[in-house]
């Protein structure tokens, strides 16, 4: 699948966004430690000065996203990889998925071919029944017991 080509901010749009963030990343960071609760989101607010930025589509161009102020964040380096493996790829990914089944495009699925009976198989003359695990492991042959 070609990689799509996401549309550059404007640099007055990524002054903007700077300005707006202040120098710290507006990522959010799920919240961890003991008694918190699962899918609570914080603010990431690492510091940026000085350190790689990434201007990131809040939602992905794919998915309908514009090139504005209002679709811009901008994330430190860890945010935006997190981001864009945990959210964007699976949400496009998703996405595609629909709109091939929407238009019928979808692989069909691996059909199960019911199995054939096959033959019994008998069992070796040293698993048969009435051999026990110790004479077999040793070789040793049992001699049959009458009832009487």
């Amino acid at each position: 699948m070609p990689k799509r080509a996401q549309p550059e901010f404007s640099t007055a749009t990524k002054r903007e966004a700077w300005d707006r963030c202040r120098g710290f990343c507006e990522g959010k960071i799920p919240m961890t430690g003991e008694g918190q609760v699962s899918g609570k989101l914080m603010r990431c607010s690492a510091p940026l000065k000085g350190r790689k930025k990434e201007y990131d589509h809040i939602l992905p161009v794919g998915l309908g996203g514009k090139s504005t102020l209002a679709n811009l964040q901008v994330l430190c380096e860890a945010c935006h990889t997190r981001k864009t493996s945990k959210e964007d790829v699976p949400r496009m990914a998703k996405a595609d998925r629909q709109k091939n089944q929407d238009v019928g495009a979808v692989k069909p699925g691996k059909q199960k071919i019911p199995q054939r009976p096959g033959p019994e198989k008998k069992l070796p003359r040293e698993l048969a029944p009435g051999v026990s695990n110790i004479a077999r492991r040793y070789g040793v042959k049992q001699e049959k017991k009458d009832g009487a």
